[in-house]
């Protein structure tokens, strides 16, 4: 009888520890729940404070001012320049870039394109590169005009060309 009183005060002290195992785990989970969600301060949820129109207009000018050179689209168009008007001999060529500023905000400028004429083959013929100076603001056009010399043959052998920007500038 005496180890039967003996194991039921066992159990008793047993299921007692478990219990308040118990009670401590369900009040800890919440707690560290909530300490862990305030422990990171650069977390999107702990910023009540909505960003003002001004900070997301510094922040929108920031990112397309460094991916300036993203921004340019344009066309480009060649025509000969001949050395007289009686005769078919070329001495250089009248290029016409369409240059579009695709950014929301910045104003693009200080750009440098690079247009490269090829023969059939592949093989380059002239290269040129030309710089910019003008200011192009969002979301609107500028037209570039200038002017290359190459020989008449050069002018001859060109099949294709592919024009590319290299670099661009914010205001």
């Amino acid at each position: 009888m005496e180890e039967m009183t003996k194991y039921v005060n066992f159990l008793a002290k047993r299921n007692k520890k478990m219990k308040i195992r118990k009670y401590f785990s369900i009040l800890l989970l919440p707690i560290a729940f909530l300490l862990s969600c305030n422990s990171s301060p650069n977390s999107d949820y702990n910023n009540s404070i909505p960003k003002t129109e001004a900070e997301l207009k510094r922040e929108l000018l920031k990112t397309e001012c460094l991916n300036a050179k993203s921004h340019i689209q344009g066309t480009l168009k060649y025509s000969p320049i001949y050395k007289n008007p009686l005769s078919n001999k070329v001495k250089g060529l009248k290029i016409t870039c369409d240059i579009k500023n695709n950014a929301t905000l910045v104003t693009l400028k200080d750009i440098k394109a690079k247009v490269v004429f090829e023969s059939k083959t592949g093989a380059k013929i002239i290269e040129n590169t030309f710089d910019i100076y003008e200011f192009i603001g969002p979301k609107s056009t500028f037209k570039y005009k200038t002017e290359i010399e190459l020989t008449n043959q050069q002018y001859k052998d060109i099949s294709k060309f592919n024009w590319t920007v290299i670099s661009a500038a914010c205001k």
